[in-house]
């Protein structure tokens, strides 16, 4: 009987057992809170861009000296600019804006993922880009 009892008591492959089952959940929270990090330093970067571009516009700068000083952040930015003021056309010259009018520069950016967490993240994420937007008054 006590032979029995030890045979069915044996516990040596239990801890693996537990390992093997918690290892891919465990992988799956380090991978997400990497990605998560990485995703949360490129919109930062992205907001980053966008203000300078929106202050160079307010410093009285042409549409490629906004440009210049988004793509000094990160040269794969989209770029767009738009003025509250309607008599401002492409190209924009700032040196003629009128004041009170404001400028609204609009930084986009393909998301770049360190994991092949893709799949997770574009369930919570409205898109494979991030975009910024920095508006700033004249």
């Amino acid at each position: 009987m006590f032979r029995l009892y030890r045979k069915f008591n044996d516990i040596r492959g239990q801890s693996i057992v537990e390992f093997a089952l918690v290892l891919p959940i465990l992988l799956t929270l380090i991978f997400a809170i990497a990605d998560f990090g990485n995703v949360y330093h490129q919109y930062n970067n992205a907001t980053e861009a966008a203000r300078e571009g929106a202050r160079r516009a307010i410093g009285q700068g042409n549409e490629t000296q906004i440009k210049d000083a988004v793509h000094r952040q990160d040269a794969s930015y989209t770029v767009g600019i738009s003025f509250s003021d309607i008599k401002m056309k492409a190209p924009y010259d700032t040196t003629i804006a009128a004041a009170g009018s404001t400028v609204t520069v609009t930084v986009t950016k393909k998301i770049n993922f360190l994991t092949p967490m893709k799949a997770i993240f574009l369930a919570v994420l409205p898109g494979e880009s991030i975009s910024a937007t920095c508006t700033m008054m004249f």
